[in-house]
């Protein structure tokens, strides 16, 4: 499996960063539940094993994205429609980060694998919808707060997975 393909599947990439520099200073925080930094907690991850197997996850990031290692989810706007995301892992140099507009069909290619995506609003949560055409796989992410907890969703092939953040600080 590409490394393009578990990034899709375990962060919900939108697509991968440039040249385009981001400021957090400049970043708005406000307007939706989902913005802020959200850091994992120690909730065991819901059918993740079931969720892993289906997506076909490879072994040498299984343990990274397993639940006990830390993540932090950071989700903010930048300008009119543009929101900058990243995802990161304390202790370790593995980093994700991408870019997406609320409704807007978007591709990135990784490892030569092309990931579509599509993120939308339902109420006051956050989806995404990716396609990987050379695999012929779908997925969805859902992310959905209540107080101060970040409910992630996943699902690919039949098979959900759940894992829990908490919300750090709304403001870096």
């Amino acid at each position: 499996m590409s490394s393009a393909l578990v990034a899709a599947i375990l962060c919900g990439l939108a697509v991968i960063i440039a040249a385009r520099p981001h400021d957090e200073s400049k970043a708005q925080w406000t307007g939706k539940p989902w913005l802020g930094k959200w850091e994992s907690t120690d909730k065991t991850p819901e059918n993740w094993e079931a969720f892993v197997k289906a997506a076909n996850i490879e072994p040498k990031y299984q343990s990274l994205y397993s639940g006990k290692q830390k993540a932090i989810i950071t989700i903010y706007k930048e300008g009119d429609s543009h929101y900058h995301a990243q995802m990161t892992f304390p202790g370790t140099d593995h980093k994700k980060e991408w870019d997406f507009k609320i409704g807007q069909e978007g591709t990135y290619s990784m490892d030569g694998t092309e990931v579509k995506y599509v993120y939308t609003e339902n109420g006051d949560q956050l989806d995404s919808k990716l396609n990987i055409p050379s695999k012929n796989t779908e997925m969805t992410h859902t992310y959905k707060v209540t107080g101060d907890e970040l409910e992630h969703i996943f699902t690919s092939n039949g098979a959900t997975g759940k894992k829990w953040y908490k919300k750090v600080n709304n403001a870096v």
